[in-house]
């Protein structure tokens, strides 16, 4: 069963779309005609956590959901009613057909098992190049804030406790360790306040794209 609508998860996804990339493109009427489809979907699977716009502009989590959803044949999250009907993503042709009644009704139920590939192989054809650009770019460099806010860190870390000739004990690392430390300020700091500024990247390229 194809399993369709879900997007980019942070910026080292290659293999979904952010909805950025196809929105404004189906027609109010179409897009009002796939809503009351893609709302009549049966439940196919429940989960605990929910869903976020990746618009970035403020829609409640609540509306977002946290199941998927079928019609027997494709399966989609519960959030794609939302990308749809404020967002007018665009979607497969296949899928389309079938939501509009264009086509013959399938042979439903067939396969139960869901299958992504051909959601990935969608969005890799429909992909925007300067949202693409952007993206690249955004993994390199986070926010000016972040990187701000992390060399004021660095810089007090380093006046405090000042920079030995030993290299950092961390394996593969190649910079210099703290004083009367054993790693370098990157390490001392640690994996998560990094993480913390390309998730920051990650938002703000969402958000104004």
């Amino acid at each position: 069963m194809p399993t369709i609508g879900y997007w980019i998860k942070n910026l080292d996804d290659d293999q979904f779309l952010a909805p950025q990339e196809v929105a404004g493109k189906l027609a109010p009427d179409i897009a009002k005609r796939v809503v009351a489809y893609l709302c009549a979907g049966k439940l196919y699977a429940q989960y605990r956590g929910l869903s976020w716009c990746r618009f970035m502009h403020g829609c409640a989590k609540a509306f977002m959901g946290s199941s998927e959803l079928t019609d027997g044949y494709w399966i989609w999250p519960e959030g794609l009613v939302h990308y749809v009907e404020v967002h007018r993503v665009a979607l497969p042709e296949e899928f389309l057909a079938d939501a509009l009644n264009k086509l013959v009704t399938r042979n439903k139920t067939i396969e139960l098992d869901s299958d992504i590939a051909f959601w990935v192989n969608w969005c890799s054809q429909n992909q925007d190049p300067v949202f693409r650009k952007q993206l690249l770019a955004a993994r390199q460099t986070p926010p000016q804030e972040v990187q701000d806010a992390l060399v004021a860190e660095i810089n007090a870390l380093q006046l405090k406790y000042g920079l030995s000739e030993q290299l950092c004990l961390c394996d593969g690392c190649r910079e210099r360790a703290l004083q009367s430390q054993v790693v370098c300020v990157k390490h001392f700091l640690g994996d998560e306040r990094w993480e913390r500024g390309w998730r920051s990247g990650f938002h703000s390229l969402l958000y104004d794209f």
